[in-house]
């Protein structure tokens, strides 16, 4: 690495050093993390307890005799996995996983290039990043018991290539703090790295790290969690365990280096087991040659996702915060109510024994169904000297507790019977739906809260793409059909003036109730006299529903009306085909005439007798080079595709004759205008309203 070309933020400032200084580094790294893990030890108790009870594996404080209930409910499991199963279909419910937006004018390239982004971020976390889909399921499942995960997304050097790395809680440590904070308010963040020592050695030798590591000998502070992971799984290190591995401590903190009285930001990298300074590196922006670009403000690669936001603190609010103690206190009254029957079967056939029945030589009595055994005592004294316990078995009342707490925890998780898809009670339909649509507000506020964090992931690895990936990169996708599909995306594709965001949607809801809307969307549309007279809007109608009904290959199934309509730049044969006996338009492109074309519709509606099928297709064709003038298409109508073939859109809308059309057309941010002359049979008030 020494013989080639290293960005500045990539470089090894350790070398730079004096022994002083590093020292003091080290000592400064190694003293706040501890002081730091010291300050959450409850914490950390607190989130071990949750796993033991999320694998069901807590048992009783006082257990009242050996061999008692151990008994549980998995109510934290279930909430669990009721909301990260449902999260990861939110999240990665198609292929099309981002949306890319330009933060400027919309034009014809900005939508190329959003479209590149697309497809180029969606093949890097779905195929190249391999575990990222994966690291997401954990994700879900830990952030909903734990309330809080990370990632962090940075540069692998090594391996020439963009990561993001999924980081429990637990790895993550924060100075104390109250009031709630954003991750970019934290002073400092400290990433604890298991790392096994041949890849140690291995960045070692690569020149990244200034130090070789060495294995670390250490008794760690606060590794409950891993603790009660093994007891939960019923695992132990095996007697030939290597238990030679480094801890290596990453630390994104403030520091005065170049003693100017004013601390910068710092990532340094420490080996936990003598405080070896192995890397330090810049955590601020720079140009190729050094230059700071952002006034030298911190760029944090940390991630934080939440459950649920936490009003005081900085760890977010989960499962385990929330309902944790109610599945405790049903876990117990579950135990007591089976040892009382444990009792009332087992203890009412024991008791106490007068010796003097029982014999000289003492000891215990047993029962032998369908035999009597001989005792040395009559039948009155064996009344007198006998003792046999009488417990009432369980109460009445601990069902009813247990319920009660059962049904309070189903509403703090939304776990609610409706949702779950299992319904005691005979109801309707619209009743049940209405109770899932109600049951989902708060998976659909968490989903939007978990939407906010990967935007802000995705725009992190949008930056390491303008950063570090090739000048041009070529990758290959399979289309809906299955065959390949050759695409490329560039480097300056991903220059600063676009963002990009997960294409999810927050109020995800069940199939039940998609398939109900596009059923009631599908039957209104085709009663509608406009669409019943309509082939392209049948088309639309018919495909939107198969669509939702998740149909494949529904274009062998449905044939597309308007599917081969050739280019048109002349307007005016536009109009002789929307006059022919079966009227066809075809659809409007970026780089046409928008005002020409409109101005001669515009004539054609106000002058001509046309049938209201070709009189709606032109309207709507007008409407296509209104929103293509305006920019605001969004990408709609630049190629024939389904649903799109006439350029208006999935919901085409119509324009009525004689309306003033494009009032308020705003081009480069400024009123576009066309003059007041009127062309014949076209009034002043509808000309000049271009």
């Amino acid at each position: 690495m020494a013989d080639t070309y290293i960005h500045p933020e990539l470089r090894n400032l350790a070398a730079d050093l004096e022994e002083e200084e590093l020292s003091e580094i080290g000592s400064s790294v190694l003293s706040d993390y501890e002081s730091d893990l010291e300050s959450r030890t409850e914490w950390d108790q607190m989130h071990s307890q949750w796993l033991r009870m999320y694998f069901q594996k807590d048992l009783p404080t006082n257990p009242p005799w050996d061999g008692s209930s151990q008994e549980s409910l998995p109510l934290l499991s279930e909430s669990c996995t009721q909301f990260s199963s449902r999260a990861i279909q939110a999240m990665f419910s198609s292929r099309k996983v981002i949306k890319a937006m330009p933060l400027g004018r919309v034009d014809s390239g900005a939508r190329s290039r959003a479209k590149r982004i697309e497809e180029h971020m969606a093949f890097q976390i779905m195929d190249k990043m391999r575990g990222y889909k994966r690291g997401k399921r954990r994700m879900l499942l830990s952030v909903a018991l734990h309330g809080s995960h990370f990632t962090k997304a940075y540069f692998d050097p090594l391996n020439d290539m963009n990561v993001v790395e999924n980081i429990r809680a637990t790895d993550v440590a924060i100075p104390y703090g109250t009031g709630p904070r954003d991750i970019e308010d934290v002073p400092r963040i400290t990433h604890r790295i298991p790392m096994p020592m041949h890849k140690a050695k291995k960045l070692y030798e690569a020149d990244y790290f200034s130090e070789e590591p060495v294995p670390y000998e250490k008794d760690e502070i606060a590794r409950e969690q891993d603790q009660a992971h093994d007891d939960a799984q019923g695992l132990q290190p095996s007697s030939r365990h290597d238990k030679r591995e480094a801890l290596i401590l990453e630390q994104h903190t403030w520091f005065d280096l170049d003693d100017d009285g004013v601390d910068e930001p710092y990532i340094f990298t420490v080996d936990a087991q003598n405080g070896n300074v192995l890397r330090v590196s810049i955590r601020w922006e720079t140009d190729e040659a050094g230059d700071p670009i952002d006034d030298q403000n911190p760029v944090n690669c940390f991630t934080h996702y939440v459950y649920m936001e936490n009003p005081d603190g900085f760890y977010g609010l989960g499962h385990g915060h929330l309902i944790s103690q109610l599945n405790a206190s049903v876990n117990k009254l579950l135990r007591q109510m089976v040892d009382a029957g444990t009792l009332s079967t087992v203890g009412n056939n024991s008791g106490f024994i007068s010796e003097q029945i029982a014999g000289p030589a003492g000891g215990d009595i047993e029962f032998s169904l369908g035999k009597f055994k001989k005792v040395p005592a009559s039948a009155e004294e064996m009344g007198r000297g006998i003792h046999q316990f009488k417990f009432p078995g369980p109460s009445p009342v601990h069902p009813q507790a247990i319920q009660l707490l059962l049904a309070r925890s189903d509403r703090l998780a939304s776990a609610t019977e409706a949702i779950t898809g299992q319904t005691e009670k005979v109801m309707q339909p619209t009743t049940v739906m209405a109770l899932i649509e109600q049951g989902l507000q708060v998976f659909s506020s968490v989903y939007d809260t978990l939407s906010d964090a990967w935007t802000e992931e995705l725009m992190k690895l949008y930056r390491l793409n303008h950063k570090h990936m090739d000048p041009e990169e070529w990758f290959t996708v399979f289309d809906v059909e299955g065959s390949e599909q050759e695409l490329h995306a560039a480097r300056e594709d991903y220059a600063p003036d676009f963002q990009v965001k997960p294409f999810t949607d927050p109020k995800q809801a069940t199939s039940q109730q998609k398939l109900q809307k596009a059923q009631i969307a599908y039957q209104t549309a085709m009663q509608s006299p406009l669409v019943m007279n309509s082939p392209q809007h049948i088309y639309n109608n018919v495909r939107m529903f198969m669509e939702e009904m998740d149909i494949e290959d529904i274009d062998s199934r449905v044939p597309n009306p308007m599917q081969g309509i050739p280019r048109n730049d002349d307007p005016y044969q536009e109009n002789m085909m929307a006059m022919m006996d079966t009227p066809m338009i075809p659809m409007a492109y970026p780089d046409q005439d928008h005002i020409s074309h409109m101005r001669a519709h515009m004539e054609q509606l106000s002058g001509k007798t046309i049938s209201p099928f070709g009189q709606m297709l032109l309207e709507n064709h007008i409407g296509s080079h209104r929103r293509l003038l305006n920019g605001s298409t969004g990408g709609q109508g630049l190629a024939p595709g389904p649903g799109n073939e006439m350029g208006v859109g999935a919901s085409p809308m119509a324009v009525q004759p004689g309306a003033e059309m494009g009032e308020g057309l705003l081009t480069g941010g400024s009123e576009a205008t066309v003059g007041t002359e009127t062309g014949p049979g076209v009034s002043p008030g509808t000309a000049g309203a271009f």
